[in-house]
């Protein structure tokens, strides 16, 4: 039975860190398979099959590394809503260039656009054809610090 199917309510990532918590070994490696390819497919613009993981490729550290990121992400990351963008005004005299997916879903273009209207210091570049991470942005943000070297 898929784990999500004995879901109710809506706090997903404190029911499946509750879930791993208190599971045997398989279904910790499960429950890690899951947010591993859950978190790649909103990382990623082409999810293959050589990105898809398998329960049986998942290690211990797989799962603590899930354990910490559900407890965080079930707590907001323990900051309120809309944190950064309230406190901008802390760092709007200091030089920011972004790079931002456009195809990310992780993080909207919509939330990156307003903070960069709140800093004046800041420029941002929308990366064509990128979502959350990629090779091209990457590169760009190599090139810009070995500018700066």
């Amino acid at each position: 039975e898929p784990i999500i199917s004995k879901y109710k309510g809506d706090n997903i990532d404190g029911y499946l860190l509750e879930t791993i918590e208190k599971s045997d070994f398989e279904e910790k490696k499960k429950i890690a398979c899951l947010m591993a390819n859950y978190e790649y497919s909103l990382m990623l613009m082409v999810f293959s099959n050589s990105t898809f993981r398998k329960p049986e490729d998942i290690e211990e550290s797989d799962i603590n590394s899930t354990r910490i990121f559900l407890h965080f992400e079930s707590n907001n990351f323990f900051i309120e809503n809309e944190y950064i963008l309230k406190n901008a005004d802390k760092i709007r005299n200091i030089p920011i260039k972004f790079y931002h997916g456009r195809f990310d879903m992780n993080c909207t273009i919509d939330g990156a656009y307003s903070l960069h209207k709140m800093l004046p210091n800041s420029k941002m570049i929308i990366v064509p054809y990128e979502s959350h991470i990629g090779v091209l942005m990457k590169e760009l943000q190599k090139s810009d610090i070995n500018n700066l070297i």
